[in-house]
């Protein structure tokens, strides 16, 4: 499970919170996908941004006044992943975005357009009780990783114009990068990607259909 973490960069305590965050859901079995960690130099931010979170199960943002400020204004790198974000939520996409309220008041600190959801608020860190919480909600709901040796069961027939043109099933759309197709003995065709992230890679192993051979 990829959990992606949306966040400004307000100063080294909240950027070492963020990632000590990171490394717990790790230590959970989790997959983070945090900036600090898997964007490096020369890398594209905007295309970074589209991927993870594109390609994640949650996206946790760390909310704080200047969080809001630069998400409301579409500000610098939260404001691109804001855009991505709001353009998924008004496809219809629902429970993957979970605002934290790490700093301020609700009032200063969430975006706009997430006022009517409902936070988790994660500011006392002597009590960590909404974040176990909103851990054990990610492990009872998320999907199962695709990333890495495991061979992801297609649920539906191969069909190569939907698979390597415009991938437009959620479960594909991580995989954007072609590398290797074939079948195997008893004629299901498999297809290798290439993790756009991590660069690690997964098999998509699809249904047989009539006319494999």
């Amino acid at each position: 499970m990829r959990v992606f973490f949306s966040y400004s960069h307000d100063d080294e305590d909240h950027k070492n919170w963020v990632q000590a965050a990171a490394r717990d859901l790790a230590s959970r079995g989790m997959e983070p996908i945090l900036d600090q960690d898997d964007l490096g130099p020369g890398h594209d931010i905007l295309q970074f941004a589209e991927a993870a979170v594109e390609s994640s199960t949650f996206v946790l943002m760390v909310c704080t006044p200047n969080y809001a400020l630069k998400a409301n204004n579409r500000m610098h790198g939260v404001g691109w992943e804001v855009s991505i974000i709001t353009s998924e939520i008004f496809a219809g996409a629902t429970g993957k975005f979970i605002a934290l309220l790490r700093r301020g008041t609700p009032e200063t600190s969430i975006p706009k357009f997430m006022k009517t959801k409902l936070y988790i608020d994660v500011r006392n860190d002597e009590d960590s009780t909404s974040w176990d919480s909103l851990c054990d909600h990610m492990i009872s709901n998320g999907a199962a990783s695709q990333i890495g040796t495991l061979i992801y069961e297609a649920m539906f027939e191969y069909d190569e114009a939907r698979i390597y043109d415009q991938p437009r099933l959620p479960e594909l759309k991580r995989f954007t990068q072609f590398m290797e197709t074939g079948q195997t003995e008893d004629g299901s065709r498999f297809v290798i990607r290439k993790d756009p992230i991590k660069g690690d890679f997964a098999t998509i192993l699809f249904q047989s259909t009539s006319s494999a051979g």
